[in-house]
């Protein structure tokens, strides 16, 4: 490689990289007296003092819940704090408590802020992407809204794109046991393991489910040990207030079909949730179907996934735009040489626009300016629809898969 190509394929993309992970260190290092009062950090951290504590059946009690928070953090006393995450969840975040309250959230950003960047060297190392294609990679990610959100709150979504990659890693391998165990800390958000694994056993990729179901099973049981059955009833009895009542969750800001009709009409929670759900079960059948027509393509799961998760967010019920991190697969598909030679140019010009309100400062003046300030019509969804037809237009217009040179 010539000292010129070295420059521009090598050296810029590489200090474009440390440039946007110093921004956002920046910003995060800028907000750090404030976080508390905005990180969900604490409410994982006061499941993981109950469960320890033996309070596990009251997890789901408001009251106990916030007043054991407030004990771990004296700051928040009087807020009323409460948890939506499934009981089956839960003892992946048992081990929280070992960390001392007083410096939990410092070690909790730097956690997930090393889960993103193990995520994103995995999925380079999966889909074979070179230097500098990793280096955008991660200059692009690294100014995202969607990880400044999710490390500016303390949001799992590292820990969930932490989970996926390493499975799409171990599925490229075919070492599918590793798949099972990696896919089970995806269950922190069943909404969004679901449509993955349906496109893998659809796909006829189905050896990993021993392994997940083992793991799935010492998961339910330890959460039956910890919280009981006076716990799994508080979550039944959440989940029903959550089908009638949108304002904990605030579901109606999500990327989705959902979120777009809640803003629109937000008295029709109930009627908007039964639709939505339809909606998202004919759209997990769609990425069966399609993961099914690929299955005997040696380029299965690029095509597969590059569609499927735009398709997965837009459809969910209940897809944050921090959790927008799962996508980061989609993009590392489509920097792979093999994709980009296949993209007409007309399409890239179409998708730079729709990445630009995802990318910092504009994530937060449309975020927080616009949607905030009460707009009816969320900017992210419109774009994620736009995203999403082009995605699966580009995997569906693929007569001859094998014949594209990896």
């Amino acid at each position: 490689m010539s000292t010129r190509l070295f420059i521009v394929k090598v050296f810029f993309p590489c200090l474009f990289a440390l440039t946007s992970i110093g921004i956002m260190s920046f910003f995060m290092v800028a907000s750090a007296p404030t976080a508390l009062n905005v990180s969900d950090g604490p409410q994982y951290y006061g499941i993981s003092r109950m469960l320890a504590d033996g309070k596990g059946p009251r997890v789901y009690a408001q009251p106990d819940y916030s007043e054991v928070t407030a004990e771990c953090f004296p700051e928040l006393k009087g807020r009323k704090r409460e948890t939506f995450l499934a009981p089956f969840s839960l003892p992946w975040l048992w081990p929280l408590h070992l960390v001392p309250a007083n410096i939990f959230i410092a070690v909790w950003t730097v956690f997930l802020g090393l889960a993103l960047l193990a995520s994103l060297l995995i999925l380079a190392k999966t889909f074979n992407l070179q230097i500098g294609q990793t280096a955008w990679f991660c200059a692009f990610l690294y100014l995202s809204g969607s990880t400044y959100e999710s490390l500016r709150i303390g949001q799992l979504a590292p820990l969930l794109i932490l989970s996926l990659s390493s499975a799409l890693f171990f599925a490229k391998k075919e070492k599918w046991w590793l798949v099972g165990i990696a896919l089970s800390l995806l269950i922190l958000k069943p909404q969004e393991l679901l449509p993955i694994a349906v496109a893998l056993v659809a796909g006829g990729r189905w050896k990993w489910i021993p392994a997940f179901s083992i793991c799935g099973l010492v998961l339910l049981g330890l959460s039956y040990l910890m919280i009981g059955t006076e716990g799994y009833a508080g979550y039944s009895e959440i989940m029903r207030d959550i089908y009638n009542n949108n304002n904990s969750l605030h579901t109606e800001l999500a990327p989705t079909i959902r979120g777009q009709l809640l803003l629109l009409f937000p008295q029709m929670v109930g009627p908007i949730t039964t639709i939505t759900t339809v909606i998202n079960f004919a759209g997990i059948a769609l990425i069966a179907l399609f993961s099914r027509k690929l299955k005997d393509s040696p380029h299965w799961m690029d095509y597969t996934f590059f569609a499927a998760l735009p398709f997965a967010c837009v459809t969910a019920l209940y897809w944050h735009s921090y959790d927008l991190l799962l996508l980061m697969p989609v993009f590392a598909i489509a920097m792979k040489n093999s994709l980009q030679k296949e993209i007409p140019i007309w399409l890239l010009l179409t998708l730079l626009p729709l990445v630009a309100i995802f990318i910092l400062p504009t994530y937060i003046l449309v975020h927080y300016n616009y949607l905030l300030a009460g707009s009816k019509f969320n900017p992210f969804f419109l774009a994620m629809l736009v995203f999403t037809v082009v995605c699966s237009y580009i995997a569906i217009k693929k007569k001859k898969l094998d014949t594209i040179e990896s």
